[in-house]
Protein backbone atom coordinates (compact mmCIF):
# COMPACT_ATOMS: atom_id res chain seq x y z
CA UNK A 1 0.00 0.00 0.00
CA UNK A 2 0.84 3.33 -0.64
CA UNK A 3 2.63 5.42 2.31
CA UNK A 4 1.07 8.40 3.87
CA UNK A 5 3.44 10.69 2.18
CA UNK A 6 2.98 8.83 -1.18
CA UNK A 7 -0.65 9.65 -0.48
CA UNK A 8 -0.42 12.91 0.01
CA UNK A 9 1.98 12.99 -3.14
CA UNK A 10 -0.45 10.87 -5.42
CA UNK A 11 -3.72 13.05 -3.93
CA UNK A 12 -1.54 16.20 -5.34
CA UNK A 13 -0.96 14.60 -8.32
CA UNK A 14 -4.64 13.72 -9.58
CA UNK A 15 -5.44 17.51 -8.27
CA UNK A 16 -3.24 18.91 -11.04
CA UNK A 17 -3.87 16.42 -13.83
CA UNK A 18 -7.40 17.00 -13.85
CA UNK A 19 -7.56 19.93 -16.03
CA UNK A 20 -5.27 18.34 -18.43
CA UNK A 21 -5.62 14.68 -18.04
CA UNK A 22 -9.40 14.39 -17.05
CA UNK A 23 -9.98 10.86 -17.68
CA UNK A 24 -7.07 9.72 -16.43
CA UNK A 25 -7.09 11.43 -13.48
CA UNK A 26 -10.43 10.27 -12.42
CA UNK A 27 -9.72 6.56 -13.34
CA UNK A 28 -6.91 6.43 -10.96
CA UNK A 29 -8.48 8.85 -8.55
CA UNK A 30 -11.69 5.98 -8.68
CA UNK A 31 -8.72 2.95 -7.78
CA UNK A 32 -7.67 5.25 -4.75
CA UNK A 33 -11.31 6.05 -3.58
CA UNK A 34 -13.07 2.91 -3.84
CA UNK A 35 -10.57 0.05 -4.36
CA UNK A 36 -11.88 -1.62 -6.99
CA UNK A 37 -9.70 -3.99 -9.06
CA UNK A 38 -8.35 -2.49 -12.30
CA UNK A 39 -10.81 -4.80 -14.48
CA UNK A 40 -13.57 -3.27 -12.36
CA UNK A 41 -12.50 0.62 -12.88
CA UNK A 42 -12.27 0.08 -16.55
CA UNK A 43 -15.88 -1.80 -16.69
CA UNK A 44 -17.30 1.63 -15.30
CA UNK A 45 -20.30 2.98 -16.97
CA UNK A 46 -22.77 5.57 -16.35
CA UNK A 47 -25.29 3.36 -15.35
CA UNK A 48 -22.95 2.07 -12.61
CA UNK A 49 -23.07 5.42 -10.61
CA UNK A 50 -25.80 5.24 -8.26
CA UNK A 51 -27.79 6.90 -5.45
CA UNK A 52 -28.27 4.71 -2.37
CA UNK A 53 -31.50 5.10 -0.23
CA UNK A 54 -32.29 4.04 2.93
CA UNK A 55 -34.67 4.57 5.15
CA UNK A 56 -34.88 3.83 9.12
CA UNK A 57 -37.51 4.78 11.64
CA UNK A 58 -35.98 7.10 14.40
CA UNK A 59 -37.88 7.73 17.49
CA UNK A 60 -41.08 7.24 15.65
CA UNK A 61 -40.34 9.16 12.60
CA UNK A 62 -38.80 8.12 8.96
CA UNK A 63 -35.11 9.32 8.42
CA UNK A 64 -34.36 9.11 4.60
CA UNK A 65 -30.74 8.83 4.02
CA UNK A 66 -29.23 8.88 0.30
CA UNK A 67 -25.39 8.04 -0.50
CA UNK A 68 -23.36 8.36 -3.87
CA UNK A 69 -21.78 4.92 -4.63
CA UNK A 70 -20.43 3.33 -7.56
CA UNK A 71 -21.88 -0.36 -8.46
CA UNK A 72 -19.43 -2.92 -9.17
CA UNK A 73 -19.80 -6.36 -10.69
CA UNK A 74 -18.02 -9.00 -9.20
CA UNK A 75 -16.85 -12.11 -11.07
CA UNK A 76 -16.51 -14.97 -8.83
CA UNK A 77 -13.66 -17.47 -10.14
CA UNK A 78 -14.80 -20.90 -10.61
CA UNK A 79 -14.51 -22.72 -7.56
CA UNK A 80 -12.92 -26.51 -7.73
CA UNK A 81 -13.58 -29.40 -5.83
CA UNK A 82 -11.95 -32.35 -5.52
CA UNK A 83 -13.37 -35.76 -6.97
CA UNK A 84 -13.76 -38.16 -3.89
CA UNK A 85 -12.61 -41.27 -5.84
CA UNK A 86 -10.00 -39.86 -8.03
CA UNK A 87 -8.98 -37.15 -6.06
CA UNK A 88 -8.37 -34.71 -8.69
CA UNK A 89 -9.64 -31.40 -8.86
CA UNK A 90 -12.96 -30.82 -10.82
CA UNK A 91 -14.22 -27.36 -11.75
CA UNK A 92 -17.38 -26.52 -10.48
CA UNK A 93 -19.53 -24.95 -13.29
CA UNK A 94 -21.76 -22.32 -12.15
CA UNK A 95 -20.56 -18.76 -11.21
CA UNK A 96 -21.54 -16.89 -9.78
CA UNK A 97 -21.53 -12.74 -9.63
CA UNK A 98 -22.84 -10.08 -7.41
CA UNK A 99 -23.25 -6.93 -7.48
CA UNK A 100 -21.77 -4.04 -4.41
CA UNK A 101 -21.96 -0.28 -4.31
CA UNK A 102 -19.03 1.51 -2.56
CA UNK A 103 -20.00 4.95 -1.32
CA UNK A 104 -17.87 8.02 -1.89
CA UNK A 105 -17.94 11.39 -1.67
CA UNK A 106 -20.30 13.83 -3.30
CA UNK A 107 -17.80 16.05 -4.59
CA UNK A 108 -15.78 13.46 -6.49
CA UNK A 109 -19.58 11.24 -7.57
CA UNK A 110 -20.78 14.81 -8.96
CA UNK A 111 -16.91 15.34 -10.82
CA UNK A 112 -17.78 11.36 -12.44
CA UNK A 113 -21.38 12.25 -13.13
CA UNK A 114 -19.86 15.37 -15.19
CA UNK A 115 -17.59 13.36 -17.28
CA UNK A 116 -19.83 10.04 -17.53
CA UNK A 117 -22.01 13.02 -19.50
CA UNK A 118 -19.19 13.39 -22.15
CA UNK A 119 -18.66 9.52 -22.72
CA UNK A 120 -20.84 6.76 -24.38
CA UNK A 121 -20.23 3.27 -22.74
CA UNK A 122 -17.50 2.68 -20.94
CA UNK A 123 -16.10 5.72 -18.69
CA UNK A 124 -12.27 4.54 -19.19
CA UNK A 125 -12.54 2.55 -22.72
CA UNK A 126 -8.58 1.74 -22.92
CA UNK A 127 -7.15 -2.12 -22.27
CA UNK A 128 -6.01 -3.56 -18.53
CA UNK A 129 -1.98 -3.09 -19.90
CA UNK A 130 -3.38 0.67 -20.80
CA UNK A 131 -4.52 1.43 -17.19
CA UNK A 132 -0.79 0.09 -16.05
CA UNK A 133 1.02 2.32 -18.47
CA UNK A 134 -1.12 5.27 -17.40
CA UNK A 135 -0.49 4.63 -13.69
CA UNK A 136 3.26 4.30 -14.07
CA UNK A 137 2.59 8.44 -15.05
CA UNK A 138 0.57 8.56 -11.92
CA UNK A 139 2.72 6.19 -9.00
CA UNK A 140 4.13 8.23 -6.53
CA UNK A 141 7.12 5.48 -6.56
CA UNK A 142 8.36 3.05 -8.89
CA UNK A 143 7.44 0.00 -8.35
CA UNK A 144 4.01 -0.08 -6.65
CA UNK A 145 1.59 -1.09 -8.49
CA UNK A 146 -2.27 -0.14 -9.19
CA UNK A 147 -3.36 -3.13 -6.98
CA UNK A 148 -1.53 -1.02 -4.05
CA UNK A 149 -4.82 1.26 -4.30
CA UNK A 150 -6.85 -1.58 -3.29
CA UNK A 151 -4.24 -2.47 0.30
CA UNK A 152 -4.12 1.51 0.45
CA UNK A 153 -7.57 2.01 0.34
CA UNK A 154 -8.20 -0.67 2.31
CA UNK A 155 -5.84 0.09 4.97
CA UNK A 156 -7.71 3.53 5.51
CA UNK A 157 -11.12 1.94 5.51
CA UNK A 158 -10.64 -0.31 8.57
CA UNK A 159 -8.22 2.03 10.23
CA UNK A 160 -11.16 4.95 10.11
CA UNK A 161 -14.23 1.81 10.68
CA UNK A 162 -12.49 -0.94 12.41
CA UNK A 163 -15.89 -3.05 10.29
CA UNK A 164 -14.16 -6.05 8.52
CA UNK A 165 -17.89 -6.59 7.48
CA UNK A 166 -18.04 -2.91 5.81
CA UNK A 167 -14.60 -3.94 3.86
CA UNK A 168 -15.48 -7.07 2.93
CA UNK A 169 -18.18 -5.79 1.31
CA UNK A 170 -16.92 -3.11 -0.42
CA UNK A 171 -13.93 -5.28 -1.32
CA UNK A 172 -16.28 -8.11 -2.94
CA UNK A 173 -14.77 -10.94 -0.85
CA UNK A 174 -16.73 -13.77 -0.31
CA UNK A 175 -14.60 -14.88 2.82
CA UNK A 176 -13.52 -12.41 5.54
CA UNK A 177 -10.28 -14.18 5.27
CA UNK A 178 -9.48 -12.51 2.02
CA UNK A 179 -10.26 -9.54 3.43
CA UNK A 180 -8.25 -10.07 6.46
CA UNK A 181 -5.12 -9.95 4.05
CA UNK A 182 -6.10 -6.40 3.41
CA UNK A 183 -7.06 -5.14 7.01
CA UNK A 184 -3.85 -5.52 8.72
CA UNK A 185 -2.90 -2.53 10.41
CA UNK A 186 0.77 -2.00 10.69
CA UNK A 187 2.02 -0.59 14.84
CA UNK A 188 3.81 2.77 14.18
CA UNK A 189 7.24 2.97 14.63
CA UNK A 190 7.16 5.04 17.80
CA UNK A 191 4.53 2.24 19.82
CA UNK A 192 7.05 -0.76 18.23
CA UNK A 193 10.30 1.26 19.65
CA UNK A 194 8.00 0.49 23.36
CA UNK A 195 8.10 -3.60 23.48
CA UNK A 196 11.95 -3.95 22.36
CA UNK A 197 13.49 -5.95 24.36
Amino acid sequence: SLLPSERIQLEHTIKLARRRDLRNSLMVETGYRTGARASEVLSITKKSLVTVVDERLVNGEIVRLEAKGIRFKTLKRNRRKRDEKTGELIPIKRQVNHWRTVIVSDEFWNRLIAYAETVSGPLFPISYDRLHEIWELYTPSKGKTFHCLRHTYSKRHYSLSKDLQALKHDLGHASIGSTLIYAVVETPLEDRKRFVV
